[in-house]
């Protein structure tokens, strides 16, 4: 049996006001970024490439790949296929 350890989720905030949060499992083999999300008006603000260049940035300390999930109901969308290939070509993030 394994046990398995949720993500833990933390609220985004900016200027004390809540805009999101960052779901992040951390295992020894990986870190596993199971979701973001940032308010509508927080977002093209750099908020978001933030939070997961620290995830990459901890992932290089560890000597250890970023995962992340985007679900097939967005995986066709351009900008979010732009937006996940940006990524994979600039560090080690596997989809």
């Amino acid at each position: 049996m394994a046990v398995i350890k949720p993500a833990e989720r933390e609220i985004i905030e900016i200027d004390a006001k809540s805009v999101g949060y960052i779901s992040v499992e951390r295992h020894k083999a990986r870190i596993f970024l199971a979701s973001i999300e940032i308010a509508r008006g927080h977002q093209s603000r750099g908020t978001g490439t933030q939070l997961i260049r620290a995830l990459i940035e901890e992932a290089d300390r560890e000597g250890i790949p970023v995962d992340l999930y985007v679900p097939k109901s967005i995986r066709r969308e351009s900008f979010t296929n732009a937006w996940v290939s940006r990524l994979q070509r600039r560090r080690k993030l596997i989809v």
